[in-house]
């Protein structure tokens, strides 16, 4: 765990903080965390990544660096409905919900809405 200590000022706020090769099966691999934490692990192979993001019951917001002949090919695989390319929050902040279990999930669970489908967002840098 790289991190620092809760600032001491009004409010709980934590500086960001990483944390390095946990075990998929870990619950702060697994579950809905927020604020500035980031999870990091080595993959030696693509669908490794692929399948270590989408062991989650959750799906709302994935980061993708890469070169671009690579980017769209992961994107499409991730069960994510945020995705940024080789970016980072740029652009548009209005979020499409989420995956799975993540926030409210499908935002149109209607029979005749996207019930059967999962949106997805995807944001390259300008």
């Amino acid at each position: 765990v790289l991190g620092q200590a809760v600032t001491e000022s009004n409010g709980n706020f934590a500086r960001p903080t990483f944390m390095i090769d946990l075990p998929n099966c870990s619950e702060m691999q697994q579950d809905d965390l927020h604020g500035p934490l980031f999870l990091v692990a080595a993959v030696k192979y693509q669908h490794e990544s692929i399948k270590w993001a989408n062991t989650s019951y959750l799906g709302h917001s994935s980061i993708v660096w890469g070169p671009d002949e690579k980017l769209m090919k992961v994107a499409g695989k991730l069960e994510s409905a945020n995705i940024w390319l080789n970016s980072w929050m740029n652009g548009e902040a209005q979020t499409t919900f989420g995956m799975k279990q993540s926030s409210f999930g499908n935002p149109d669970m209607a029979w005749a809405g996207s019930f059967y489908s999962d949106v997805k967002k995807l944001t390259r840098p300008s």
